[in-house]
C-alpha cells in the first residue's frame, strides 16, 4: 500500500529531495534512499546500516549517534560533526576524510578505516582494537579510555591527552611519543 502510495504521489514528494535537516533520530535501516540530496544535517542519532548509498555528500553535522555498522558509505563527503559515539565496525569507510570530531566514542575494531585524516577530538573512549589504522595522525584528545590492544597503530600521531585508562597490550606501538597525559591507569 506504501508503495503505490508513494509511485501515485511522486511528483508531491520530490520537494523533500532538497531537505537541509533532520529533527529527529534517524534510521536508514532497509531503506531505498539511494542519495541524501542536500541534507547538511541531522539532530539526533542515524543508523546508516542497510542504506545502499556510498557517499554522504553535503552531510555536515550529526547531533547524536551515528552508526555505520554493516553500512556502504565509503565516503563520508563534507561530515565534519558526529556529537554522540561513532561505530565504524564492519563498515566500508577506509578514511575519515573531512571529519573532525566524534563527541562521544569512536568504535574503529574490524573496520577498514586507515586513515583518520583531519580527526583531532574524541569524547568519549577509542577503541583501536582488531583495526587498520596505523597512525593517528592529527587526533589530539581522547578523553576517555583508549584501547590499542591488539592493533596495527603504529603512531600515535599528535596525540596529547588519553583522559582515562590507556591499554598498549601486544599493540605494534614503540613510542609515546607527544603522549603528555594518561588520565588513568596505564597497561603496557
Amino acid at each position: 500500500l506504501l508503495k503505490s502510495i508513494i509511485t501515485q504521489h511522486s511528483d508531491w514528494l520530490k520537494p523533500f529531495c532538497s531537505i537541509r535537516y533532520s529533527i529527529t533520530a534517524t534510521d536508514f535501516n532497509l531503506s531505498k534512499i539511494t542519495n541524501l540530496g542536500s541534507l547538511q544535517e541531522i539532530g539526533q542519532n542515524v543508523i546508516f546500516s542497510g542504506l545502499p548509498i556510498e557517499r554522504l555528500d553535503n552531510l555536515q553535522y550529526i547531533g547524536g549517534n551515528a552508526d555505520f555498522l554493516y553500512s556502504q558509505i565509503k565516503d563520508l563527503g563534507s561530515l565534519k560533526t558526529i556529537k554522540g559515539n561513532a561505530i565504524f565496525t564492519r563498515s566500508q569507510i577506509e578514511n575519515l576524510g573531512n571529519l573532525q570530531v566524534i563527541g562521544g566514542s569512536a568504535v574503529f575494531n574490524h573496520s577498514k578505516i586507515e586513515n583518520l585524516c583531519n580527526l583531532g577530538y574524541i569524547g568519549g573512549n577509542a577503541i583501536f582494537s582488531s583495526s587498520e589504522v596505523k597512525s593517528l595522525g592529527k587526533l589530539k584528545r581522547i578523553l576517555g579510555e583508549a584501547e590499542f590492544d591488539y592493533s596495527n597503530v603504529e603512531d600515535l600521531g599528535n596525540l596529547q591527552t588519553i583522559g582515562g585508562n590507556a591499554t598498549f597490550m601486544d599493540s605494534r606501538i614503540k613510542s609515546l611519543a607527544k603522549l603528555q597525559t594518561i588520565g588513568g591507569y596505564a597497561e603496557f
